[in-house]
């Protein structure tokens, strides 16, 4: 994945697609790392370790991820574990979540809109493909032991997942 930095050739058009942002790459390591701890919990400081990020930035996509329901934690001491079935988290919900300029419709963007080239199309198209790719994918596809396949050739996902963000919390012993 691309790190946050915009890539080398990025029009005005699509300085802002077609790439996940290091937020973006932070949350779907925070998400799969939190799948694989099968119902335990893990602290922003271990996920940090594991992703070679800072604790800060962890901690700021933790929240992020908490206020949208994804994860739930009883107390900061214990850390946080995953609220929502990996297999029903896609890509395109978590770009919603961390780059939601993706999202948004041209004629709400701030920029004016650049003329009508065959470049521009182009680019559009592409950013269009991009975000329909990223709702064929789930979190439960970036854990250990998955590989492509050909159903990911015509599957398709539903909208993006609306987690709730009042899930029931738990106290540090499970209760």
């Amino acid at each position: 994945m691309a790190g946050s930095a915009r890539p080398s050739g990025a029009t005005r058009l699509g300085e802002d697609a077609m790439y996940f942002t290091r937020q973006t790459e932070i949350a779907i390591s925070i998400l799969t790392l939190c799948a694989r701890q099968s119902g335990g919990y893990i602290t922003a400081q271990a996920i940090a370790g594991q992703i070679s990020a800072s604790t800060e930035s962890v901690e700021r996509i933790i929240s992020l991820l908490l206020r949208n329901g994804l994860l739930r934690s009883p107390c900061q001491q214990c850390g946080v574990q995953l609220a929502v079935d990996p297999e029903g988290v896609s890509l395109g919900a978590l770009l919603h979540i961390t780059q939601p300029s993706l999202l948004r419709p041209a004629r709400e963007k701030k920029r004016a809109k650049p003329p009508l080239t065959v470049f521009n199309l182009v680019v559009e198209a592409a950013s269009s493909n991009f975000l329909r790719l990223a709702e064929r994918y789930t979190v439960a596809d970036f854990l250990d032991g998955r590989t492509p396949s050909a159903r990911y050739a015509t599957r398709a996902r539903s909208p993006a997942l609306q987690a709730s963000p009042a899930l029931r919390q738990q106290d540090c012993r499970g209760n």
